[in-house]
């Protein structure tokens, strides 16, 4: 693979002539053109079109109200009126006005004070309208497919790459859930701006260190907008290491071992400065959110869920060890290969549950898919002049997926949401549509056969994605269709149970509750729920009979029982 050098990083070229100096495009292609894209009017025109293609299927969800976290971070949050939210939000966790009266102590492991500007600022804009923060967050989801455009160009040395990664990326199915949940602004935010700063350290590196100036800048905001991000200097040095010569990376390792040492010091110096940030970050997050919750890890039981006074249920969140963490990160990865290769799996939950201990369906069977997935690549690719651009979009996918779910990893939640998947599922549009120019270049028969297919697949993605995002309308309807995906999961069943309380329908809610007591049966805070609703509904016997259950269950572990006042799942 060709590549063009320059004083400290390099772009992949897609073939083996050198592309040729902006100057020369700038010369070649019309005014009305991106020459400094390195595209013509025709492929600025293409670009356009995907990007008109996507916003058009995603007005759907214009339809949509708010939604889980949505009601309480903009319609019953008493402060998002006021200017000092923006600067308390600062210094506190990102559920702090749940609970003012706690000052300064955090109550979650949440810190994301540039979700809070967005919500600030977006209350100002918009009040409580919720078609323009669905409008809001389309624009942010386009801006993102743009940048996916790019960074695809820049590392395949392809527009047409580009133009597919940014096409299958626009459509996947799987980001309906981080594009309509007008809340859900941590992973498509923090996307963007990780995005932005990899395509700018890869352009203007060539700069010295001046050039690092905003890719720094971005990759700060990226951090204060979700912790995920602080694992983005390993794609650097990932990136740096693979793309340090023109020879392949499995033949580095083997025909030049020399060159090794001087890949990885490279690596890690032009790495360094993104550490550097990312530490900054887990500095500031220690002082804000206190060592108990810097990574999310205090032991903790709840058993009910105050808010304004409401008993809303919630399921008991344990702490998982590093374990039972191990046992599962199979079954996860697997889950989310299946999201993207079978779009009409996109939901609010996925039936992912802990390993307690390993299994052929939960543990060995995935270990052996991805493995022989691995093996397969390996083979397959190990002599192509693209191995280091596949091998980079592997290492992507893993060191992505490995960030994003962490507290929901931690908490023993849920553990797979379509949103974990938003940086990650760039390297799967980026080696598809790097796969699909490979073979198109093989002639004109593979190449209508690859154009038919690229559309096809764009086709089902569109279908799915359009299909797909009423779920987000309303509580009811998300938490219906979690419990559809997930029927064992107790969690999901509260959730479901808590907005049919809302509506009214007390005979709905204590069936959901239920089927929750009897998929956790030592949860003492789902027979306390189902207490309160038997009393609402005045079925007196029942309602003594589930506090029975609650105190023999919770007050025999004492230690480990507490009431609070919390959000609920983030």
């Amino acid at each position: 693979m060709d590549t063009l050098h320059n004083s400290d990083i390099f772009y992949v070229s897609s073939g083996s002539e050198k592309a040729p100096p902006p100057s020369a495009i700038r010369g070649r292609f019309p005014s009305y053109g991106l020459p400094c894209w390195e595209l013509s009017a025709t492929q600025t025109a293409m670009l356009a079109g995907v990007v008109i293609l996507t916003a058009l299927v995603y007005l759907h969800c214009l339809a949509n109200g708010f939604f889980s976290d949505d009601i309480i971070m903009i319609l019953k949050n008493p402060y998002i009126a006021d200017w000092s939210f923006l600067r308390k939000s600062m210094t506190r966790d990102l559920w702090w006005f749940t609970n003012p009266n706690l000052n300064h102590a955090a109550t979650t492991s949440f810190y994301q004070p540039v979700q809070s500007l967005w919500l600030g600022f977006g209350y100002h804009l918009f009040g409580t309208n919720p078609v323009e923060w669905h409008v809001a967050k389309i624009a942010l989801h386009l801006v993102v497919v743009v940048l996916v455009f790019r960074v695809a160009q820049l590392l395949s040395g392809s527009a047409n790459v580009g133009m597919i990664a940014a096409l299958l990326f626009g459509l996947l199915p799987v980001h309906a859930e981080p594009v309509v949940w007008a809340t859900d602004i941590p992973e498509p935010l923090s996307t963007a701006f990780e995005l932005a700063a990899f395509c700018l350290l890869v352009q203007r590196a060539k700069n010295g260190w001046k050039g690092f100036v905003w890719p720094l800048l971005l990759y700060a905001l990226a951090t204060f907008s979700h912790e995920s991000a602080v694992l983005f200097p390993a794609l650097i040095a990932v990136y740096v290491f693979l793309f340090d010569s023109g020879a392949s990376a499995f033949s580095a390792l083997t025909v030049q071992p020399a060159s090794i040492p001087r890949r990885l010091g490279r690596a890690i110096v032009l790495s360094a400065p993104f550490a550097g940030v990312a530490l900054f970050y887990l500095g500031v997050r220690l002082a804000v959110l206190g060592q108990e919750q810097l990574f999310g890890f205090a032991l903790r039981v709840r058993t009910a869920t105050l808010v304004h006074d409401k008993i809303v249920p919630n399921v008991t969140v344990v702490h998982q060890s590093v374990g039972r963490i191990l046992l599962t990160l199979p079954s996860i990865l697997l889950w989310y290969l299946k999201l993207l290769v079978e779009p009409w799996l996109a939901g609010p939950a996925h039936p992912a549950e802990f390993v307690t201990a390993p299994s052929l369906a939960d543990f060995y069977a995935p270990i052996a898919i991805l493995s022989g997935l691995g093996l397969a690549g390996y083979f397959v690719f190990r002599n192509s002049s693209r191995v280091s651009l596949y091998l980079f979009c592997a290492l992507w996918r893993l060191v992505a997926i490995a960030a994003a779910p962490a507290p929901g990893i931690k908490l023993g939640t849920d553990l797979v949401f379509d949103r974990y998947d938003y940086l990650a599922s760039f390297a799967f549009c980026l080696l598809i549509a790097d796969l699909a120019e490979r073979i198109a270049r093989q002639g004109a028969l593979h190449r209508r056969g690859v154009i038919g297919a690229v559309v096809a697949l764009a086709a089902l993605y569109a279908i799915a994605l359009w299909r797909v995002q009423p779920v987000w309308q309303d509580n009811v309807s998300a938490f219906t269709r979690a419990v559809e995906n997930a029927p064992g999961s107790a969690h999901d069943r509260m959730s479901l149970a808590g907005a049919l309380l809302d509506r009214g329908d007390y005979e709905a809610a204590s069936r959901q509750i239920k089927f929750a007591s009897e998929l956790a049966p030592d949860d003492a805070a789902v027979h306390f729920a189902l207490a309160a609703v038997y009393m609402k509904m005045h079925r007196n016997e029942d309602a003594l009979r589930e506090l029975k259950l609650y105190y023999d269950k919770a007050f025999t572990r004492p230690n480990m029982v507490e009431f609070t006042t919390l959000p609920p799942r983030s």
